[in-house]
């Protein structure tokens, strides 16, 4: 595999990536986006990036694709480590977006290290309940055990 075609794939999988993660993203608002720079693309061109039926993007276009997104333009060309570590921050901030995501975040931080890891612990434990088949058909009532404590 050359390396021009790895960059050509890594821009399609990841611009694709930020469309399935980040609500609201269309190919209209990428192209308003970079027109707002002064780059004059339309919102078929950028479909074509994304679905990778179009390749060979100028430079001055992959940098416009970062500014519009706030992120570094070498999400776009280099290695997947560096790809994943921006996955992972676009995961927290639109996680951090949901209230009660933030306010349970905010409320564990006040928890000494012991709780916070109890706190932890609960959750994977009923994350691994879910993927099992076993969702909660309600949450435990003051003074009942937790589930799997029983």
């Amino acid at each position: 595999m050359s390396p021009g075609y790895e960059w050509e794939r890594r821009l399609s999988e990841r611009l694709q990536h930020l469309y399935n993660e980040v609500p609201g993203i269309s190919d209209r608002w990428v192209a308003d986006g970079l027109a707002e720079l002064g780059i004059d693309i339309t919102p078929q061109y950028v479909q074509q990036l994304r679905t990778g039926t179009k390749t060979k993007p100028s430079l001055d276009i992959v940098h416009g694709l970062g500014k519009v997104f706030g992120l570094s333009t070498s999400y776009f060309t280099d290695d997947d480590a560096q790809a994943q570590r921006i996955q992972d921050q676009i995961a927290f901030v639109i996680a951090m977006r949901d209230g009660g995501v933030r306010q349970l975040a905010l409320r564990a931080s006040e928890l000494d290290p012991e709780a916070r890891q109890w706190v932890m612990e609960t959750v994977e434990r009923e994350l691994r309940l879910r993927r099992e088949g076993n969702p909660p058909k309600a949450g435990p009532k003051r003074g009942q055990p937790r589930r799997g404590q029983q």
